[in-house]
């Protein structure tokens, strides 16, 4: 027989934890359910940690810099597979991963996200459609599409760019520099949603982290390696062979460790 005492402590632990809308019962996670979540986000070319401007990598034969890399992720959601249905749960609408001003590594601190055992990942690179038709004014100076962003703002293609890579390469080895610089954006090329199948658990009272993988290299040689030479840059709205190289590269180049 169960203690009354002990269904009574049940039945509080429940109304406290519920609230009612409209006759519906409404759940909300109460904070001993949720916990604090670092995505950390590290650049690679290839094998090696990405280095700004300094280090010169190999492209085809041809030495290769970097002096920008940075994107937006959007739609982050936590999945798990019970019963045969997929269960999500959104932990981040929008940020900006920015890796030259933070030397190829980035944290994002994320709070109340509910505890619990997950299959994998999902987000998406780039703006989504229901925002990328808005300006950084309607925003809070520091919201990721805010005026501390607007530099990736492009007013004449009324969207964000999703992301900026910028760097040069020595076709000849003689110090002949072709300077290259892919700005992607408008809805057509935003990238997702994208999938990641991983062991995630977050635990109370634990330094719970996401580790994301970024390759360049891979974001420029997957499918085929993208001509530089010939098409250096993605600023003519009529030629967007780079820009769309380097988001459909996006998926495969990140990877959850």
């Amino acid at each position: 027989m169960r203690s009354p005492l002990l269904l009574i402590l049940v039945l509080f632990i429940f109304i406290v934890g519920c609230g009612s809308d409209d006759e519906v019962l409404v759940c909300e996670p109460t904070p001993s359910t949720l916990t604090t979540v670092d995505l950390i986000f590290k650049a690679q070319f290839g094998s090696e940690p990405l280095v700004f401007n300094t280090t010169t990598y190999d492209y085809e034969g041809m030495g290769m810099t970097i002096s920008k890399f940075d994107f937006y992720i959007s739609d982050v959601s936590l999945f798990k597979n019970i019963g045969g249905a997929t269960e999500q749960t959104d932990i981040l609408d929008i940020e900006f991963v920015d890796f030259t001003q933070n030397n190829n590594l980035v944290t994002l601190e994320l709070t109340e996200v509910p505890l619990g055992s997950y299959d994998g990942i999902v987000f998406s690179i780039g703006v989504p459609s229901d925002l990328n038709g808005q300006q950084p004014g309607d925003f809070s100076v520091t919201h990721p599409l805010g005026i501390i962003n607007v530099g990736h703002h492009w007013a004449a293609w009324d969207s964000y760019i999703f992301s900026k890579i910028e760097g040069r390469l020595d076709t000849t080895g003689n110090q002949d520099f072709t300077n290259f610089s892919y700005h992607p954006g408008t809805n057509e090329l935003f990238s997702g949603p994208i999938e990641k199948n991983a062991s995630i658990e977050l635990i109370a009272n634990n330094s719970n982290t996401i580790n994301f993988e970024v390759d360049l290299e891979n974001i420029f040689i997957n499918g085929g390696s993208l001509d530089i030479q010939s098409f250096p840059d993605s600023h003519n709205p009529d030629e967007a062979t780079g820009a769309i190289h380097v988001m459909d590269n996006f998926p495969s180049a990140i990877s959850i460790n």
